[in-house]
């Protein structure tokens, strides 16, 4: 991890996200250079949403599991996920949505695993979701590729 401030709000490109009552984010130039990972409370994101203008935002969906007992709880991820799709929607940014399964492949791309401990991991898996949105896209080849 890295800064706890916002390096340069004017060079983020794109915010990859792992939402949560922790949330991991990430933030890439428009080169796709990693410019500073974060692990934020509610407070610190809400204020770092207010920070940056992004072109993309990449996040990590979130379905409730139908085995898991959510009744009478306040499913903080799913709040979370509902500011970045409005704070999205309200500034024009583009925002794609991917599922958790492909934190797998992102890890084989990237080369980063994800810590056994998931306290500690919240921008490792923003991380693999910005890694996995921007090798699709073109902008950073998967690493297992290098020599």
């Amino acid at each position: 991890m890295f800064n706890a401030e916002l390096v340069n709000p004017s060079a983020v490109e794109f915010v990859s996200i792992d939402p949560g009552g922790t949330t991991g984010v990430v933030t890439w130039d428009a080169n796709a250079k990693l410019l500073d990972a974060l692990q934020l409370n509610r407070e610190e994101f809400e204020d770092f949403l207010e920070k940056v203008s992004p072109a993309q935002v990449i996040c990590e969906e979130y379905i409730v599991n139908p085995h898991v007992r959510h009744g009478g709880q306040k499913v903080e991820t799913l709040r979370i996920i509902g500011a970045i799709e409005s704070y999205c929607r309200r500034n024009k940014i583009l925002l794609e949505m991917q599922r958790p399964q492909i934190l797998t492949i992102a890890q084989k791309w990237s080369g980063k695993k994800m810590p056994k401990n998931h306290g500690i991991s919240h921008w490792v898996s923003a991380y693999l979701h910005g890694y996995y949105f921007l090798h699709r896209k073109g902008l950073i080849k998967a690493r297992v590729l290098d020599d």
